[in-house]
């Protein structure tokens, strides 16, 4: 899709188990993944593959990127060319995965069996980002860089677990309980270089630089916990559980220290009571669960400060070789505690027809307390904003899965159908201070993502058209639509519902398999289309030898009839302009995709006593997409996969297919 792009991974996968002796056991597992990745530049970038594409001319030829001195050359200057982006300014990724655990299990009765485990998740990501000479990329005027980035994580976690049943003399009751404690440890480093001013073309290394800089960031954090679980069976009828969690956190504030999360659950197999053919249950469940503070948030630290105009690179230290520290723009908070989610849940489950359909409906209502956000504070504290558990949440809900065997059993042909069905509403019911909004993530000046009381959580707030008393714009006396003073909600990003139809095959050996996703509603701020329309090179703005009137009413309340340039209309209303509004590129948006399609052989493996099961499998994603949405995929954000924002498109690279081909043996 992309020249010059592109990703490998290899995955390697090992476990197994040995009994030691009666009562003792032991057993591992590993897997390792190797990716290798050279990226393209995306988005608000000057080296932004797209960015530049798409403003250019059809009648300009890209392909001849570079002088005869290999500078870059581009009929839109500020911007690298395309070609040039791929070829001379790559970004590549080399990540190695380890993940393991092993574990010793003493089987001393069936009242008692202790579990010791033990596992590590780490990985390293090396990478590398080459702005060459005379690329815009860097904004530092063409004369080159070269960026290391070394990332290093490791999971540590250890487990000791205690598991049995209770030897009651009851035939009509049974009671398993587990209890034990979980530790946690995590480490993060960061370590990042870069050399600007390349003394020699392509060469792309620290020595070649004239100026250097460095930085690190590391976090460490600790978790431990104890845990208790109680399982109670009374005729097979009725099944109860109840859980609690006791768990200390680094991360919490001093203040708080520790945090207890309890949950229970309840299911009755009414088949069973009342000896039915077909399978039905019904169960609800409670359940509160926690997300830990980002770490380093309990204190105030210090910064090498910066002040800059907006317009230039600004003063930062080091400055005239002297270091300077100041009060960083963050205030700590000792009283940080985890975002706490207590749900309940309502299930319906059931089989027919000899099990051939399954009806499963689920309701729920989650609150979300002790939100954690960025809150600002006055300026004149000498702080900006303050990492607080700072809102409250309602999410409530419906979903039903069907799925029926169109065959029997004993047919040689197996056909299942699996339909799935989900609507989900959220509101913000509460934000710290008494605000009735709050900004989650900035995106740009005309539009940002927002908790709005009241409102589904992460709402796209910005600039609106002045409208009247029936919803009409406002258009003024120079045929222009007048813009709101006051930015409002845009809508939400989140879908109205979201729906699936998976058909999966089977015939002796074959399987196939594919899914269908449907999606209906939810916004996407197409900027892409906006300042296309501006610079008039989009598909509609071709159409500009004549004037437009645009819809809506004059201040009078007339109907508006003044007509203005195809540039100015295209510019003012359908573009991105200072004096058009955000809320012209807002596009609800619909989608059905096939999300994914797979086949799979099982071989015939009885003439190899070693092996239990092997199959090859071939997968294909994201191979076809209708849409009514006029820019890249939908399911897109220009901010990336480390941001809150969803439907966000400036420019975004589009969607990709990915082939997997997989090997799976069983010994």
């Amino acid at each position: 899709m992309i020249p010059e792009t592109g990703l490998k991974r290899n995955t390697i996968r090992l476990s197994g188990d040995l009994k030691l002796s009666q009562n003792w056991k032991a057993g591992a597992s590993m897997q390792y993944t190797h990716t290798t990745n050279t990226l393209a530049q995306n988005g608000s970038n000057s080296s932004g593959v797209m960015l530049s594409l798409m403003r250019s001319p059809i009648s300009y030829d890209l392909r001849n990127y570079e002088d005869e001195y290999g500078n870059n050359t581009n009929y839109y200057t500020k911007y690298d060319n395309p070609y040039f982006t791929v070829n001379e300014n790559p970004a590549t990724s080399d990540v190695n995965r380890a993940l393991g655990n092993i574990f010793l299990t003493y089987s001393h009765a069936t009242w008692l069996s202790l579990t010791a485990k033990a596992g590590i998740d780490t990985y390293s990501d090396i990478r590398k980002q080459i702005y060459a000479v005379s690329s815009n990329g860097d904004s530092l005027g063409g004369i080159g860089e070269v960026a290391f980035n070394s990332i290093t994580n490791k999971d540590y976690y250890g487990d000791l677990i205690a598991t049995g049943i209770l030897p009651l003399k009851s035939d009509w009751l049974k009671i398993n309980y587990t209890a034990g404690l979980n530790l946690r440890s995590a480490q993060y480093l960061n370590i990042f270089s870069r050399g600007k001013g390349l003394s020699v073309r392509n060469v792309y290394n620290l020595g070649n630089a004239t100026e250097l800089y460095a930085s690190n960031f590391e976090t460490n954090t600790i978790s431990r916990a104890l845990f208790a679980q109680a399982d109670f069976e009374i005729k097979d009828q009725v099944f109860l559980a109840g859980t609690i969690r006791k768990e200390w956190s680094s991360t919490y504030g001093d203040n708080v220290k520790s945090a207890i999360f309890p949950s229970g659950t309840a299911s009755w197999i009414l088949s069973n009571t009342f000896e039915w053919a077909s399978f039905v249950k019904l169960s609800y469940g409670y359940g509160e669960v926690g997300i830990a503070p980002t770490a380093y948030r309990t204190v105030s630290v210090f910064a090498q400060p910066a002040l800059t105009d907006g317009f230039t690179d600004g003063l930062s230290f080091p400055y005239d070789g002297i270091n300077g520290m100041a009060l960083k723009g963050r205030l700590g908070n000792p009283d940080l505690k985890p975002e706490r989610v207590l749900g309940h849940d309502l299930g319906l489950s059931s089989k027919f027809f000899d099990n051939r359909l399954a009806i499963d409906l689920a309701l729920y209502y989650k609150t979300s307390k002790d939100l954690l956000i960025d809150v600002p504070l006055p300026a004149s504290s000498g702080y900006t904003s303050q990492y607080r558990n700072a809102a409250e949440l309602v999410n409530k809900g419906v979903e039903l899965e069907l799925g029926y065997d169109i065959f029997k059993k004993s047919n040689a042909l197996q056909w299942n159908i699996n339909l799935n069905w989900a609507k989900n509403i959220s509101k913000v019911t509460d934000i710290s201070g008494g605000l009735d909004e709050i900004s989650i993530e900035e995106a740009f000046s005309s539009i940002g993502y927002y908790a709005v009381k009241g409102q589904p959580l992460g709402s796209f707030y910005g600039s609106k058209w002045l409208r009247d008393a029936n919803g009409q714009i406002i258009v003024g006396t120079n045929g222009l639509a007048k813009l709101d003073p006051e930015k409002g909600n845009l809508g939400n990003s989140a879908p109205n519902w979201t729906g699936g139809i998976r058909n999966t095959f089977a015939y002796k050996r074959v399987t196939l398999s594919a899914l269908l996703d449907v999606r209906r509603g939810g916004i996407v701020y197409n900027g892409t289309g906006a300042r296309l329309n501006t610079i008039g090179v989009s598909e509609g703005s071709a159409d500009r030898e004549r004037n437009y009137i645009i819809p809506g009413v004059k201040q009078d309340g007339t109907v508006n009839d003044i007509e203005i340039s195809a540039k100015s209309y295209f510019q003012n209303f359908k573009g991105d302009s200072n004096l058009a509004a955000a809320e012209e590129a807002v596009t609800n948006v619909n989608w059905v995709r096939l999300r994914d399609a797979s086949i799979s052989y099982d071989f015939n493996v009885k003439q190899f006593p070693f092996i239990t099961a092997a199959q090859l499998s071939f997968t294909g994603r994201n191979l076809w997409l209708n849409t009514n949405y006029k820019g890249v995929d939908p399911e897109t954000s220009l901010t990336g996969a480390g941001s809150h924002i969803n439907g966000l498109d400036y420019f975004n690279n589009p969607g990709s297919k990915s082939f997997i081909m997989g090997m799976r043996v069983s010994f």
